[in-house]
């Protein structure tokens, strides 16, 4: 399973994370994001992306798309609140830290806890609802 920190990613920069690091995916977001890149057919070292982010990646990226000729590099992370919640409640869940939580999301630590206490009482409300209702 991925790590819940991971899922402010696009999809193709999720996959890029997972094979070679968060710190190669968000330097290919910033490099190429919201534009259209030319892949070759084959890695070729001159390519832009193979000379700043190395021919494996390059490669990574064509086996992924499969030989198509160009595709369209995502900004970078989604900054998404229904997403941040459930990644909080996900890390939450997982045992993680508010520190650890603040850091993979890039929330405020008194975020963490308000989107906490917000869950709980979310929660709550849905324990009381279905002890009315039977």
């Amino acid at each position: 399973m991925r790590p819940p920190e991971r899922l402010w990613l696009p999809a193709l920069l999720r996959d890029v994370a997972d094979a070679f690091g968060e710190d190669v995916a968000l330097t290919l977001a910033r490099g190429w994001g919201g534009q259209y890149v030319r892949l070759p057919s084959e890695a070729d070292p001159d390519h832009p992306i193979a000379r700043q982010l190395g021919v494996k990646v390059l490669r990574f990226l064509i086996e992924r798309h499969d030989k198509l000729e160009r595709i369209v590099v995502p900004k970078g992370p989604r900054d998404d609140a229904r997403l941040r919640r459930r990644m909080v409640a996900e890390m939450t869940a997982a045992g993680r830290t508010v520190n650890e939580i603040a850091a993979a999301t890039g929330l405020h630590v008194r975020t963490v806890h308000a989107v906490k206490a917000k869950l709980r009482d979310d929660r709550q409300r849905e324990l009381f609802n279905d002890r009315r209702a039977g």
